[in-house]
């Protein structure tokens, strides 16, 4: 009978081994993913953060083109003055505008002669021309922030003529 207790106790002492290792394996593989959770909640919101500071300055950027417009509307006035100190002056804040904007990652959409892109181009009228679908004036100018589009291009599109 003693031989048979023992044996019964290994088995018992087995089963709740192999249980242990089992509820540990559990662990493991539940720490393991809950790790692997955490490092992709720091790298999304790391991201996130990049994202954020890169386009902090995007609601600022678009005010400042307005201020640029109007400055290259005063510079096309200017030119058909006589005064050229006041001219080479405004010229002067009007290229240090720009290159604020430009470290900022900031750039001009070019539109005139290009195909229109309704990502980029908001058409403001249509004209007969030899080409469908492409840019001929750009009556005001689009912008990017690191290829977002912070302005559209406000253009006038060709329309090809039916005969």
């Amino acid at each position: 009978m003693e031989k048979k207790e023992q044996t019964t106790q290994t088995q018992t002492e087995e089963k709740t081994q192999q249980e242990d290792q089992n509820i540990v394996e559990d662990y493991t593989k539940t720490l393991q993913r809950l790790q692997a959770d955490f490092d992709n909640h720091i790298k999304r919101t790391k991201k996130e953060k990049e994202e954020l500071e890169k386009y902090a300055t995007a609601k600022l950027a678009v005010k400042l083109l307005n201020v640029a417009d109007d400055f290259e509307r005063t510079m096309k006035l200017l030119n058909e003055t006589q005064d050229k100190k006041l001219t080479q002056g405004l010229e002067m804040v009007q290229k240090h505008l720009f290159k604020i904007l430009e470290e900022e990652g900031i750039k001009q959409i070019n539109a005139k002669g290009n195909k229109f892109d309704p990502f980029k181009h908001e058409i403001i009228d249509l004209r007969n021309g030899e080409k469908d679908d492409m840019v001929i004036e750009e009556l005001q100018k689009g912008y990017t922030m690191h290829d977002k589009v912070l302005r559209t291009s406000k253009v006038i599109v060709s329309k090809k003529e039916e005969k």
